[in-house]
């Protein structure tokens, strides 16, 4: 088990739920860019490296979840439901992500394995298509998360819903070219499997995106409100 950290401040707690947001969403990325690298061709030690380091993934915030939030609850010394609530939700979000990349890559690695064969250009290009959409929310809030600025976080919601209706259209087609047997029953399986994943990690993506945006935004409250107290009782003291 990794070396698990109890937050005892404020600014502790949220320079490690940021670094973990970050790190998460870029993990997510390149170990679905594996996936697709392995399921091109005969790559099986991509498949093996993808599932390895989903499994270090998956692990780390599942600990994190059982031995680190309520240690931490318990210790840090601030008064501020909000951003704890927040705190408990972004652990439970990422380790719901790291569910599933688990599930996607351990599936993919099996596959590979077993030598079925490679991925129709179809089922890769559609795979491709869901990869590239979700790169573009996380791009999007990228952007947000930097600047501050979260005014348009409406356009993750959208892109979002897009997309959910995004992958219907991919299980139709898979569901398509099985009937007009342009595609073998294992490699249907996991392209049906892939796609379920991939929209749960939206999901819980959107979630997480929101719930950070609102962790920052309470932190910030948090910060003010401390602020004008200390103005308060420095104006009166003198």
């Amino acid at each position: 088990m990794e070396q698990l950290h109890v937050h005892s401040s404020e600014l502790q707690l949220v320079t490690s739920s940021n670094e973990d947001v970050n790190q998460l969403m870029d993990r997510t990325l390149i170990l679905c860019k594996y996936v697709i690298y392995a399921l091109e061709g005969e790559k099986r030690k991509k498949a093996k490296k993808a599932m390895l380091e989903s499994n270090e993934l998956y692990q780390r915030f599942q600990d994190k979840r059982d031995y680190e939030v309520v240690p931490t609850l318990e210790s840090i010394q601030i008064n501020a439901l909000d951003l704890e609530q927040e705190y408990v939700q972004l652990i439970d979000y990422s380790n719901e992500i790291t569910k599933s990349l688990k599930a996607i890559t351990e599936a993919t690695f099996q596959y590979k394995d077993n030598n079925h064969s490679a991925f129709s250009i179809e089922q890769i290009e559609d795979i491709k298509i869901i990869y590239k959409n979700l790169s573009d929310v996380y791009a999007c809030y990228a952007i947000m998360d930097k600047t501050g600025d979260y005014s348009n976080f409406d356009q993750v919601t959208v892109m979002r819903e897009n997309i959910i209706d995004l992958n219907s259209k991919m299980t139709k087609r898979q569901i398509k070219r099985v009937k007009e047997n342009l595609s073998c029953t294992r490699s249907s399986i996991l392209f049906l499997n892939l796609v379920k994943e991939s929209k749960i990690i939206t999901l819980q993506s959107s979630n997480l995106m929101k719930s950070h945006r609102n962790f920052k935004e309470q932190y910030a409250k948090s910060v003010a409100s401390r602020d004008g107290k200390k103005m308060i009782v420095d104006t009166t003291l003198k």
